[in-house]
């Protein structure tokens, strides 16, 4: 069994698109920003919660935005950019990371690289975010 993610940076107006469409704009999407498992990305967001603090899976698009049927949605808006200091590679806690990573089991021989490109990714893209602009993650 697979997983993809796909990242979406939209503005309001697309975020209330997707709200009725189901689907984000298919030209919006950050095409080959990420290239790892779809897992991967799920168990990193899930560890930046529950072990970092970083509220991934809250946004102020909760009530407009819920999870698509096949799948899950995190929404990480300018608000997020006071978590940027826990997403930086440099102090992230790897060997806890792999910790977690067994103990879901999902261990993954490339974690560290993995966990470099997808930080700095997440970094990188909410630390640009506008107050009017959503980065959109689809795990499914």
């Amino acid at each position: 069994m697979s997983s993809i993610a796909s990242l979406y940076l939209l503005r309001e107006p697309d975020v209330r698109t997707l709200a009725e469409s189901g689907h984000a704009p298919d030209d919006l999407e950050l095409r080959d920003a990420f290239h790892w498992s779809g897992y991967f990305m799920l168990y990193l967001l899930l560890f930046l919660e529950e072990e970092q603090d970083v509220p991934v899976s809250r946004s102020r698009y909760d009530e407009v935005l819920p999870d698509p049927a096949d799948g899950l949605r995190f929404v990480l808006t300018a608000e997020h950019q006071a978590h940027l200091p826990r997403l930086d590679v440099a102090t992230f806690d790897q060997a806890a990371f792999d910790d977690y990573l067994d103990a879901m089991g999902g261990s993954f021989e490339e974690s560290p690289i993995a966990v470099e490109e997808t930080l700095t990714l997440l970094r990188d893209q909410v630390a640009a975010l506008r107050d009017d602009q959503a980065l959109v993650i689809e795990i499914g």
